[in-house]
């Protein structure tokens, strides 16, 4: 995957990522819900993939950090960061280094950009101090299965029990690891289309010249329409872990 394309994509639709971000939004508060009682208040905290900062602000108002770290491949995301932290840090989360000696790692909605999103669990328990706690939501094989039937390929998605086991081979004690299925329903294929644009979600996608498009449309709304319009399928993995 080209990263620059991912970075251009997401700082093209800094303006409209928030408004359209509603699935992002729902998982940067569970997890955060879901990391209270189980992470430390206070601390050093780093964030991977920040976006425009829908995790971060639940980070800080529950943890209230010493110190708070993000990061973004995207550097308008950072810009327009409308969240008090301690450094923004532009650069790919994959491959360079992050900041070390870590009480907290946190990310929601942004390790499936890696080429190998596993990797996540591997750099964490490098960066982490003992005793140290990563939080991590990300999406699952069944997000955008119905664009997937109909032969238009996404990102790779690992499975949980994939996930599970990359956090135990890495040595971290998993507290919890849970999915679940959200469905979202829009009034035509083209406003679904347009919100996914509008979050920057389109990097890996395939271009459709128009009579593609038209055909992807009708098939589309032939197959995964119901009473409340035509839906798209997410699934959600959240994962506590403990090094």
């Amino acid at each position: 995957m080209n990263k620059q394309v991912v970075a251009r994509s997401f700082s093209r639709n800094v303006a409209t990522y928030d408004e359209n971000a509603v699935i992002q939004r729902e998982i940067a508060i569970h997890l955060a819900l879901l990391l209270d009682g189980v992470c430390s208040h206070g601390g050093n905290f780093f964030e991977v993939g920040c976006g425009t900062g829908l995790l971060t602000k639940e980070v800080i108002r529950i943890f209230s950090p010493s110190r708070y770290a993000v990061n973004d491949i995207a550097r308008s995301m950072l810009d327009n960061l409308n969240a008090e932290v301690s450094q923004k840090l532009c650069f790919d989360a994959e491959s360079d280094e992050w900041p070390m000696s870590l009480d907290a790692i946190v990310s929601a909605s942004s390790v499936q950009w890696f080429d190998n999103p596993l990797t996540f669990a591997q750099k964490s328990y490098a960066a982490l101090n003992d005793s140290g706690t990563v939080g991590l939501a990300t999406f699952g094989p069944k997000t955008f299965c119905e664009m997937q039937s109909l032969g238009h390929q996404g990102l790779s998605y690992p499975s949980l029990q994939k996930w599970q086991s990359a956090f135990k081979d890495n040595g971290f004690s998993v507290i919890r690891a849970e999915s679940s299925i959200r469905v979202m329903h829009f009034k035509s294929v083209s406003q679904m289309l347009n919100s996914i644009r509008n979050i920057g979600a389109t990097a890996n996608s395939q271009r459709m010249s128009v009579s593609q498009l038209k055909k992807f449309s009708a098939d589309y709304e032939h197959r995964f329409s119901d009473p409340e319009g035509i839906h798209l399928t997410y699934e959600v993995f959240y994962l506590i872990a403990k090094k």
